[in-house]
């Protein structure tokens, strides 16, 4: 179990750095189709060179929470099935 927990942490490290080193990459490992998914990737910006204001914590805070509320939500209609 202790391996398994570290699997996803470095995974997400690989993918950071793999964005630092080469952003463009990763529009090279998806599929070809009709639909051009390169075009529909969000660009998230750069990597942050301060710290965050207050007010862009604020707004990451409470995204946040409110992921937590639906995944909380979807977890208590499962327990009810």
């Amino acid at each position: 179990m202790d391996m398994q927990a570290r699997v996803l942490p470095m995974l997400a490290a690989i993918h950071n750095y793999i964005l630092e080193k080469d952003p463009i990459e990763i529009t090279d490992m998806l599929p070809p189709s009709n639909d051009d998914i390169a075009d529909r990737i969000e660009d998230n910006g750069q990597l942050a060179t301060e710290h965050p204001r207050r007010m862009e914590k604020d707004a990451a805070n409470l995204r946040r929470d409110q992921i937590a509320m639906r995944m909380w939500d979807d977890y208590q209609r499962v327990l009810r099935k």
